[in-house]
């Protein structure tokens, strides 16, 4: 879909958050679940479902890269659906 499409195309300004982190916080990684509803104006609000990455400025840093983006408008009402995210170093 187009919405994934847009989080496809910035998921190096998502691995950016957990990379700032892990500088800092070495043993940082595990799972951020975010709830995301689309308005009817193609803006993202976002709120954190779970987060067990055990710091939370990626979850902090990831909600203000998603609600500074872009989304195409939903066609009839706002659209709600979960986002999941694992982070892990290599």
């Amino acid at each position: 879909t187009a919405v994934e499409q847009v989080f496809r195309r910035r998921t190096i300004a998502v691995k950016h958050c957990y990379e700032i982190v892990l500088k800092k916080n070495p043993r940082a990684g595990g799972r951020l679940v975010l709830k995301v509803t689309l308005a009817t104006n193609g803006r993202a609000e976002v709120e954190v479902v779970s987060d067990s990455v055990g710091d939370p400025g990626v979850a902090r840093c990831v909600i203000r890269k998603i609600t500074s983006w872009r989304f195409p408008k939903p066609e009839t009402k706002a659209a709600t659906f979960k986002v999941p995210f694992i982070f892990r170093s290599l």
